[in-house]
């Protein structure tokens, strides 16, 4: 009797595998997702950035301080304060330099549309058209929102415990 539970168990443990090979795979939706709330977790504050530390995160990336300002969704100005101690970033940009700190090249590899490297010999002043850039970046913001509304498609909305 013992070895049929064992056998049982077996072939749960087998389905189950199945199951989550099928869920990471995107072939099965899964049956239950757990959404942490404010009973579940303590989230910690951001940490505070000086302008030496900011500085720090953005040349990390290896990013001018316009293409910078554009990845954290700011002013350059406002880039050119914190690093000068004028101002000190607060809210939503000190979590974003939090991230990029901590894996600032998986934030540039996935944002950042690179160009084509310049010719050597090229004169800076000779920069690429403004149109040209507008169009890269138009056809980036439709390969992301293409990428977001299949990504929809599979997300489930959140919520606490559901089960299906």
């Amino acid at each position: 009797m013992a070895g049929k539970k064992v056998s049982d168990f077996e072939e749960m443990l087998l389905r189950s595998a199945d199951q989550a090979l099928a869920i990471a795979r995107g072939e099965l939706e899964a049956a239950r997702v757990t959404v942490l709330d404010s009973r579940d977790v303590a989230v910690l504050p951001p940490p505070t950035f000086t302008a030496e530390r900011v500085q720090m995160v953005r040349k990390s990336m290896n990013l001018s301080q316009p293409v910078f300002a554009e990845l954290l969704n700011v002013s350059v100005s406002l880039v050119r304060a914190w690093e000068r101690g004028a101002r000190e970033p607060e809210g939503a940009s000190q979590r974003l330099l939090q991230v990029a700190e901590q894996d600032g090249g998986y934030i540039v590899k996935q944002m950042v549309l690179l160009q084509a490297p310049r010719r050597a010999g090229a004169s800076e002043s000779r920069r690429e058209p403004e149109a040209t850039r507008t169009k890269a970046k138009s056809r980036a913001m439709a390969q992301m929102r293409h990428s977001d509304k299949a990504l929809g498609a599979t997300a489930s909305k959140p919520g606490r415990t559901k089960s299906r």
